[in-house]
């Protein structure tokens, strides 16, 4: 297990966000090849069950709305075993919910949910060449999430891939409002 950053989250990357409170902000993290570079760490071999993937920063009172996994197709194979490469998309700090629920950095690294790309041909359709899935989880069940604290927003490798594609690139896309001016 290790622990990879993209350059949009990287040691010098500020967790900060200009502009009025309900301004909408994008924040989009890429490593660009999984095989050979992570931004600032280097990762040799395909991601391996326990891998962190540190995909952007934000700011403490960010207010995540939506946004999206997406990037070309990770493992290769068109059985679902020799693809099943997944993640768990999440926080590495606390949130809470608009409704004042709190939720600590324990349990929220999972928190918008699974990406569990499936290539497999399924009925004669063959699946995407890469992968394009909406951020959920608890996105879904109770609404916008906010950070309450300067955090990461990124992946964690929950099965590894087979046979793993190795110029494979990977994003994540963070859509969020500042509930605060900054």
């Amino acid at each position: 297990m290790a622990t990879y950053t993209s350059t949009q989250a990287g040691p010098t990357k500020q967790a900060s966000a200009g502009g009025w409170s309900g301004q909408k902000q994008v924040a989009v993290g890429t490593i660009p090849d999984v095989s050979a570079a992570a931004g600032t760490a280097t990762v040799t071999t395909g991601p391996v069950s326990g891998d962190i993937y540190r995909m952007v920063k934000i700011p403490k009172g960010a207010v995540v709305v939506g946004g999206r996994v997406f990037g070309s197709r990770m493992s290769s194979g068109t059985s679902y075993g020799s693809s099943s490469l997944s993640f768990n998309c999440g926080f590495s700090g606390a949130i809470k919910t608009l409704a004042g629920v709190s939720y600590g950095a324990t349990t929220t690294s999972n928190a918008l949910g699974a990406i569990i790309p499936n290539y497999a041909d399924v009925s004669g359709v063959t699946g995407e060449s890469g992968l394009n899935h909406m951020l959920g989880g608890l996105l879904y069940t109770v609404g916008p999430l906010e950070a309450t604290e300067d955090q990461f927003v990124q992946l964690k490798v929950t099965g590894t891939a087979v046979s793993f594609v190795s110029a494979g690139c990977l994003s994540l896309e963070v859509d969020y409002y500042m509930g605060i001016h900054a």
